[in-house]
């Protein structure tokens, strides 16, 4: 016996059993009724039919309106319309219903057999496809659920990877511990003022700005602590770092676009920076958002030299170094963005230091 389930709708009596038996034959399980009417009442009762054979002219319902009701509730059922009527246009009305197949009486039993065999491969195919494209949808919502979170993990061992890059610096320079939060705060700031809205770049350019002097690991303590000035070979050594830095991040998948401002984070805008001598536009955007406050976090902060200057006080002094060491339309920007937002953004740093 076959799985496939059969629905016979004809008013003929003799024409009924003659298709029933010539399927039951064939292994079909059939099921069977007198009219339109009493059809679509099987159907819609007992369902999961894989093929209808119906008359297309009975008293009531007739067979196109089967046919349409049938299609409309299951799709992918089959349907064939058995027919006296051997004109072309009623055979091409059919097709355009929805019908899957069309035989004429009287039928041969090859002829019948060949149409529904045709008619129930076809579907057989089809459902096989959508149980194929099923699977593959739910194996794809599975994937993409499993590399979200693979990408989730990841992006957690990165961050806690940065975080111990900059707890490293801080360890080793500990008159700067936070200066690379802070920092990293206004640099995401001033980018948002200037225009940058994606957060993936926000975030390249916020680990950039954590990361900016991880470099200064590969520098000698004596020349790190030094509390007096620097010979020239041990500035020689600080301009190192920039490179250092830039070396030690870049086969880090999740750190290649932050490497701008870790490389280049100390060129000046008139040239006469290093460790390159880049000038004006030949500096990365990122660094030349990055120099502007740095440098203002230097001068609002402790150092072993001097204390914090106000925060007006850096602001006028970054204004003076405009078109220098800095870009002037940035620092434009800088200074047209209010001190209590850099002042929040500290406060809540601080806050964060002193409870973890």
């Amino acid at each position: 016996m076959r799985e496939e389930k059969v629905l016979i709708i004809e008013d003929d009596e003799n024409t009924r059993k003659l298709v029933r038996e010539m399927l039951q034959r064939e292994g079909f399980r059939c099921r069977t009724a007198g009219d339109g009417r009493e059809g679509l009442k099987i159907f819609d009762l007992e369902n999961h039919f894989s093929l209808v054979l119906v008359d297309i002219k009975m008293p009531g319902v007739s067979g196109l309106e089967v046919l349409e009701k049938i299609k409309r509730r299951a799709p992918e059922t089959g349907v064939i319309i058995l027919s006296g009527i051997t004109e072309v246009d009623v055979a091409v009305e059919s097709m355009r219903r929805g019908a899957d197949g069309y035989i004429t009486k009287p039928f041969k039993l090859k002829e019948l057999i060949a149409v529904v065999e045709k008619v129930v491969e076809k579907r057989n195919l089809l459902l096989e496809r959508r149980r194929h494209e099923e699977e593959l949808k739910r194996i794809v919502i599975e994937r993409t659920r499993e590399l979200r979170e693979a990408i989730r993990e990841l992006n957690e061992i990165y961050e806690a990877t940065i975080e111990s890059f900059v707890k490293a610096l801080d360890f080793r320079e500990a008159e700067t511990q936070a200066h690379s939060k802070r920092v990293c705060a206004y640099a995401r700031i001033l980018a948002k003022e200037i225009g940058i809205r994606d957060e993936r770049e926000l975030s390249d350019l916020e680990r950039g700005a954590l990361l900016h002097d991880i470099g200064k690991i590969g520098i000698p303590d004596r020349i790190l602590k030094k509390p007096g000035a620097l010979s020239e070979e041990e500035w020689g050594w600080i301009k190192r770092h920039p490179i250092l830095g830039y070396k030690i991040v870049k086969n880090i998948p999740a750190l290649k676009n932050s490497t701008q401002i870790i490389l280049f984070h100390h060129e000046r805008h008139d040239g006469k920076g290093y460790p390159f001598g880049l000038r004006g536009d030949e500096i990365p955007i990122e660094a030349r958002i990055f120099a502007v406050v740095d440098a203002f976090e230097a001068i609002t902060s402790d150092r072993p030299y001097r204390k914090a200057r106000s925060f007006e006080y850096a602001r006028e002094e970054i204004r003076r170094w405009a078109g220098r060491q800095f870009d002037p339309e940035i620092v434009d920007t800088f200074l047209s963005i209010p001190v209590s937002k850099f002042k929040e953004e500290r406060d809540r740093i601080e806050i964060n230091l002193q409870a973890g």
